[in-house]
């Protein structure tokens, strides 16, 4: 009688142990497909002094699109597309938004699906996000900008990734905190915080694909770097407990020359910009004065 009473109990730890992590497995990849919409707040100082207006546009897919363009100069036909994080919207890009707008060129942010302002309900990391990108791109080509490019930061680098083979006339990309695969991100997590076990992990896995429409395991922004033609800057922060900064090296390897890297010390998920102060800020401006120069103005037309 006792032994049958230790199986039972022990039936009924187990399983709710196993319950427990399928609920946690799920809310985590719920979380991350379905990230709470934001709104922007003190970022809108920056817009003091800039020349700005809103746009709206459709994504390859035909998701209506928030977008806000920061105006350059008349006729200048460069034009520098950023891509925010998860979770975020827009105006969280404004910083470095408002340093390359007062540098020259004209700047899109906008919100991605999922985000914002923006039309749709769940994200894929990546890939469906490509879609919004190549949108902004064909955006601009309507407004006659014919040399693009990209700043990225973490699902913005990812989405980034994917849409670079596809945009004509990208010149350069800056891939801040870019995520070799969501499997990483998932092992990352788990040796960093501790909060799954390798059996979460999977399950994550497995509901992200099933709430985003995109199998997870092919989230791997790392099988694009070989694709990619435009030179490229690759930005981590030493101290990323989100995204591995190990991934920094392992995308740089996997990219075509020309590439660049930077590693932020100090510098977690997001605090970039913030930490690598005037270093980072300079790196970006030159790796864009390089390989997105000033050409001739357009003519206007009479």
């Amino acid at each position: 009688m006792a032994v049958e009473l230790y199986l039972r109990i022990a039936a009924i730890l187990i399983g709710g142990f196993l319950l427990s992590v399928l609920f946690l497995s799920a809310w985590l990849a719920y979380a991350i497909t379905h990230p709470k919409r934001r709104m922007p707040g003190e970022e809108l100082k920056l817009l003091e002094g800039l020349r700005s207006r809103t746009v709206e546009f459709r994504s390859l897919d035909q998701k209506r699109l928030q977008g806000l363009l920061l105006e350059g100069p008349a006729g200048d036909p460069r034009a520098i597309v950023l891509c925010h994080g998860i979770g975020a919207y827009k105006e969280n890009l404004l910083g470095m938004g408002r340093l390359l707008n007062l540098a020259g060129y004209t700047v899109l942010l906008f919100d991605f699906r999922g985000h914002g302002l923006s039309e749709g309900d769940s994200v894929s990391v990546g890939p469906k996000e490509a879609q919004d990108v190549r949108g902004a791109v064909r955006f601009l080509q309507g407004q006659g900008f014919r040399r693009f490019g990209i700043f990225g930061l973490s699902m913005g680098a990812a989405a980034a990734a994917y849409a670079g083979p596809e945009i004509q006339h990208l010149e350069g990309m800056v891939l801040d905190s870019c995520p070799a695969s969501l499997e990483r991100i998932m092992l990352h997590l788990r040796k960093r915080h501790r909060v799954m076990s390798r059996l979460g992990g999977r399950l994550a896995l497995w509901f992200i694909g099933r709430f985003s429409g995109v199998p997870a395991r092919s989230v791997r922004p790392i099988d694009q770097m070989d694709r990619l033609q435009s030179p490229l800057l690759f930005i981590h922060g030493d101290q990323d407990r989100l995204i591995d900064p190990g991934d920094l090296e392992l995308l740089y390897e996997r990219a075509r020359e020309p590439k660049e890297k930077l590693l932020i010390a100090g510098a977690g998920h997001g605090e970039t910009f913030r930490k690598g102060g005037e270093a980072y800020r300079e790196a970006v401006l030159r790796f864009f004065a390089k390989h997105l120069p000033p050409t001739e103005p357009v003519p206007a037309n009479d």
